[in-house]
C-alpha cells in the first residue's frame, strides 16, 4: 500500500541533563510543537514530513521509520541527521547557526504505532552532544486529515 495523506503533527520532547553517575540533574527542558505535514506510507516504510517556523527561523523535518530503525533528518536553522536503532550508537554532527557539535545517540526504546490512519511514535534515547550527556523522551503524534 502506497499513500500520502495530509496530517497534523504534534511533537513533545523532554530532555534531562545527566550527571557523571547518569542521574538527571536540574530542570527538564520540555519542548512542544505542532505543524501541518504529511504522512507517507510507501512499501513498508513510514515517513513523516513537516515544517516548523518560529521567530524567523525555519526547519524542515523528515522522520523515517523503517524496520527497527528511525532516522530523523532536519534542515534549515537546525541541521542534523540522527539514526536511532536499539542496541547501537549513531554519531553525526548537529548544527545550529554557526555552531556545530558532535552528537552520539543511543536508542533505549522505540515504540511505533504509525500506520495509514496516523498514530504515535515514542523514542527514548541517550544523547551525548558537545560533551554533555542527556536523556531524551520524544513523542510524535500524527493525525491524518
Amino acid at each position: 500500500m502506497n499513500l500520502i495523506k495530509e496530517a497534523d503533527v504534534k511533537v513533545r520532547s523532554v530532555i534531562d541533563n545527566l550527571d557523571s553517575a547518569g542521574l538527571a540533574e536540574g530542570d527538564s527542558e520540555i519542548t512542544e510543537s505542532s505543524a501541518v505535514g504529511y504522512l507517507h506510507v510507501l512499501d513498508g516504510v513510514t515517513l513523516i514530513t513537516y515544517v516548523e517556523e518560529s521567530e524567523g527561523s525555519r526547519v524542515t523535518t523528515e522522520v523515517k521509520c523503517s524496520g527497527e530503525s528511525v532516522r530523523v533528518v532536519r534542515h534549515g536553522s537546525i541541521e542534523s541527521d540522527m539514526e536511532l536503532t536499539v542496541g547501537s550508537t549513531h554519531e553525526s554532527l548537529y548544527a545550529v547557526g554557526p555552531y556545530k557539535f558532535d552528537v552520539a545517540v543511543s536508542a533505549k526504546k522505540i515504540r511505533n504505532s504509525l500506520g495509514a490512519d496516523g498514530g504515535r511514535l515514542d523514542l527514548i534515547y541517550d544523547m551525548k552532544i558537545g560533551g554533555a550527556q542527556k536523556s531524551v523522551r520524544m513523542k510524535i503524534e500524527v493525525g491524518v486529515k
